[in-house]
């Protein structure tokens, strides 16, 4: 998805920054689980609770990309399709900027979990916000198309994002020392 105007590096860095969000948003998956839900596990350090969260945002955020191209190419054109994954790559790096600006002032500042996770909670509703409005003006421009943008938005990033919480929540209470 390089086109003549995008370099390489350009490219690697907006990826780089989608993996560092993958990494903040499992960060930040840990820290609530370690305050809320538990702090023993079934794990031998708490870095493997951290792997196995980064491992299911990479694989949420994977199978989104491969649905979303699935159902896209069924629809639209290749060129809808790249112009909505440069978009959505861009969006990604842009969240990861903004969780390590998030999870720097939670580090350093010491913030509260419960503002860090309406932070959290913010920027994620924002990122989406944008994300909805792309897909809008990408795909859904002409008349009528309301109810069509209606099911694509809860099928391909609503619907997703509450099963990965979900997940990350079965998965914390799955690994946790109960006595």
């Amino acid at each position: 998805f390089v086109s003549e105007k995008d370099t390489t590096s350009e490219v690697m860095g907006q990826l780089a920054l989608n993996l560092m969000s993958a990494m903040l948003i499992a960060f930040l998956m840990f820290s609530y689980v370690q305050i809320y839900v538990s702090d023993t596990y079934l794990l031998p350090t708490e870095y493997h609770l951290m792997g196995i969260f980064l491992g299911l945002v990479v694989g949420y955020k994977l199978l989104d990309a491969l649905c979303g191209l699935i159902v896209n190419s069924v629809f639209w054109s290749s060129k809808q399709n790249l112009q909505y994954l440069k978009a959505k790559v861009f969006l990604g790096a842009m969240e990861g900027i903004l969780l390590l600006l998030m999870v720097m002032v939670r580090v350093y500042f010491e913030l509260s979990t419960v503002h860090t996770l309406i932070s959290f909670v913010f920027v994620l509703v924002v990122v989406k916000i944008l994300t909805f409005y792309k897909c809008y003006v990408i795909f859904f421009n002409q008349r009528g198309g309301f109810i069509q943008f209606f099911l694509y938005l809860c099928a391909l990033e609503i619907i997703p994002i509450g099963a990965l919480g979900a997940a990350a929540m079965m998965t914390a209470n799955i690994l946790k020392v109960n006595f």
